[in-house]
């Protein structure tokens, strides 16, 4: 366990420079289809069926935090094989004593463009609800990643832990729900995410921090 002292700010710092390093080959991703009509109105002759949606998308978290005063905050990290039109997530975590605070946009959706090349704005909200955060990124001018297949930062996620708290040596995030919508099925918007951390298989961030200056201890 480590004990954070606070006596005033804290110079913002990461505590490690490791990537996810996420293995997201631009293979093809599967999900049910869940589509009653198509758009043209006909009925779906696919739904309840398996289908090739896209090329995969995956996100996993930096093995590692940012601390600035209070505040904790963990990245979570993407490959996107095709450009990706938004993004929807059910965020959980196993430490009850980190508060969420708020999200914040990643390069990755920063950087985002139109169809022709324009650049455009994704606006991304976050609440906390019961148990977990939503996520929602989207846009109303058809904005979507780059999705050159390179991995980036997607998004920040801040949370506050109470003066004088103690972080264990790490904490576990899981999705209950990703959705990633991809561009390959123009215009329908097909969740095409392959790997993330879910339930099963959690992703487990350390929180070593090694940092002392005059207006902070860090142990």
């Amino acid at each position: 366990m480590r004990r954070i002292v606070l006596f005033g700010l804290v110079i913002g710092l990461m505590t490690t420079t490791s990537w996810a390093e996420l293995d997201c080959p631009p293979d093809s991703s599967y999900h049910v289809d869940m589509r009653t009509m198509l758009p043209d109105g006909s009925p779906n002759p696919t739904y309840g069926q398996e289908i090739a949606t896209g090329l995969c998308a995956c996100m996993g978290y930096v093995d590692g935090i940012e601390i600035n005063g209070n505040e904790v905050t963990f990245t979570i990290r993407i490959v996107d094989n095709e450009p990706i039109r938004g993004v929807e997530l059910d965020i959980y975590h196993d430490f009850a004593d980190l508060t969420y605070t708020s999200v914040s946009k990643g390069e990755k959706l920063e950087n985002v463009t139109d169809e022709d090349g324009n650049p455009r704005n994704m606006t991304l909200l976050g609440n906390w609800l019961d148990d977990h955060v939503k996520v929602l990124g989207y846009s109303t001018s058809r904005a979507r990643t780059e999705g050159n297949g390179e991995e980036g930062d997607l998004m920040h996620v801040t949370y506050t832990l109470p003066e004088g708290g103690v972080l264990p040596d790490e904490v576990t995030f899981y999705f209950g729900l990703a959705n990633l919508p991809g561009t390959s099925m123009d215009p329908e918007l097909l969740n095409v995410v392959c790997a993330y951390p879910d339930e099963e298989n959690p992703a487990s961030v350390s929180t070593a921090v090694v940092s002392a200056d005059a207006e902070s201890i860090i142990l």
